[in-house]
């Protein structure tokens, strides 16, 4: 029984999967035409889209490149101000030492 199954199904897959040959001999010299006109413009129309796209990706790099800098150009300026107020308050705090200790004896 299952071998009958199985032999059914194999039959039946390769009837659906024939193809009948009246439809794929066609007379296609117009529509060979056209459909290779189409093809071009829709290539030409496809590069320029591209070529859009690239110039726009190339200025938002550009655009976060800029940024970049910039933020690396403001941490920068932060990291050496906070290092010159903590060698100001250093100092600060050598004289306020030395005073008390020249105060004591």
């Amino acid at each position: 029984m299952r071998k009958i199954f199985i032999v059914l199904v194999f039959f039946c897959s390769l009837q659906a999967l024939a193809q009948d040959s009246a439809k794929t001999k066609r007379d296609t010299n117009s529509v060979s035409g056209f459909s290779s006109l189409n093809d071009s413009l829709n290539k030409a129309q496809q590069d320029s889209i591209f070529k859009e796209t690239l110039e726009q990706n190339s200025r938002n790099l550009d655009s976060f490149l800029r940024y970049r800098e910039e933020m690396r150009a403001r941490q920068k300026r932060n990291v050496l101000i906070r290092i010159g107020l903590g060698i100001f308050f250093f100092i600060i705090l050598v004289i306020g030492l030395n005073r008390q200790r020249k105060k004591s004896p």
